[in-house]
């Protein structure tokens, strides 16, 4: 490249990756930034020949605002493209839905995808939509329509949906889940945070959890240690080793009822589908008639049953699980994003012959089981939509949210060619 396009190309690369540190502040510190960067530069390059050149290159570096705003915006367009080409691109695809305030009284509608992509699992957020009318489920639902209508989301491969339980979301009428069931004229999973859901079951409990809590914090300290002691003597209601708690026997009793009533009422979508679950790890275990796989388009029940029966004859394929297992166990306290990459790895490793197992463990690796995604984007809203930057566009705000939730670093390089291959060609 000539030396004229060198520079050009600094100037023009420099505001991305400034911008790459930047994308939670506010659009007028680029400008903060070149200052520090200039002084630093005055000690850093003080024995270089070609300082005042160095410096003359940072000092006509453009970051005013408006620079930082359109390097922001053709950023997070660059990651947005790249997240429908790669959903696209998956076999299968699930999504993660939740609505919250932001300090404007506006409704923030955050959607999470979750996808296969080779051996790893990608979980991204694909938007924040700006609710301006009520959130009513007619309202998300065509917010989302639109939105999933303008990236061409391939929706004819989402497997399950994954909201915090409210009637907007699940409604029987009206709710999300149904409209968007009525759209896509099929079966799509629906499953309540077990987040939310736990939440919820400590509230059914009313003011005896209050007394229980009150109770467990006082005297926690004490069973710690005897545990196992602690759980035989309320079972039994023998209580010899904590004789104490004798007056509160009843309560304690009713109290471990009523939870463990409330845990099974609220989990029992997740029991249903144990079968389909458990396959992914244990699939020479698998009983075929038990799994439902009436929500995953394109897979045909007999072709199931027949590679089923296929890997249980298989020494090689069974010892490959197996050893997954093992493996699994090992990893079990570490990052599960690397026992996830390990199970896609085994899967992706089978034989063309098993493609239609491979189809079905796919789409239950996508599943999600909370919207922990999208309680994880309104923190980062929180800290990018704050009181001295309440008027960011629509626009502004979701795209300083997709650089801030997604893997930015794994994409600059691209981002830079980019734009490269547009200023320079």
């Amino acid at each position: 490249m000539p030396h004229g396009h060198c520079s050009l190309y600094s100037k023009i690369i420099a505001p991305f990756l400034v911008m790459a540190h930047f994308v939670m502040k506010s659009h007028s510190d680029g400008e903060y930034a070149k200052t520090f960067m200039l002084d630093v530069a005055n000690d850093l390059f003080d024995d270089f020949s070609d300082k005042d050149k160095i410096i003359k290159q940072i000092k006509d570096m453009s970051l005013s605002a408006n620079t930082v705003h359109d390097c922001t915006i053709m950023m997070a367009n660059q990651v947005e493209e790249t997240q429908v080409k790669a959903i696209n691109a998956a076999p299968y695809f699930s999504l993660a839905l939740d609505e919250s305030t932001d300090l404007s009284h506006l409704s923030q509608f955050s959607v999470s995808a979750r996808y296969a992509a080779g051996d790893t699992l990608h979980e991204e957020s694909l938007a924040v939509l700006p609710i301006k009318r009520s959130t009513r489920g007619e309202d998300l639902f065509k917010s989302f329509t639109e939105f999933a209508k303008e990236k061409h989301l391939p929706m004819d491969k989402l497997i399950s949906v994954c909201t915090d339980g409210a009637p907007c979301m699940v409604g029987k009428n009206r709710g999300f889940v149904g409209l968007l069931r009525e759209h896509e004229n099929r079966s799509i999973l629906s499953f309540h945070c077990i987040l939310h859901q736990e939440a919820l079951c400590a509230q059914m409990c009313g003011e005896q959890l209050g007394e229980v809590m009150s109770l467990v914090i006082q005297v926690v300290n004490f069973i710690v240690a005897r545990l196992e002691l602690f759980i035989v003597d309320i079972e039994t209601g023998r209580l010899l080793h904590f004789e104490k708690l004798r007056e509160f026997k009843d309560q304690l009793a009713g109290f471990t009822s009523n939870l463990l009533q409330s845990f099974k009422a609220r989990f029992e979508e997740f029991h249903e589908h144990t079968h389909l679950f458990k396959f992914i790890t244990h699939p020479y275990e698998c009983a075929v008639d038990k799994a439902d796989l009436s929500y995953i388009p394109g897979v045909s029940i007999r072709d199931f049953e027949v590679d089923v029966a296929d890997l249980k004859a298989s020494d090689m394929w069974v010892d490959k699980f197996k050893s997954l297992n093992e493996d699994l166990e090992r990893l079990a306290q570490q990052q599960a994003e690397l026992a996830n990459q390990l199970t896609v790895k085994t899967w992706n490793a089978l034989p063309v012959t098993y493609h239609t197992r491979q189809r079905v463990s796919i789409a239950v690796l996508t599943m999600f089981g909370s919207t922990y995604a999208c309680e994880q984007s309104f923190s980062h809203l929180k800290n990018i939509k704050t009181n001295l930057r309440s008027c960011l566009t629509d626009g502004s705000l979701n795209a300083c949210m997709k650089l801030n939730l997604n893997a930015l670093s794994n994409r600059l390089q691209t981002i830079i060619n980019q734009v490269n291959h547009i200023k320079f060609t």
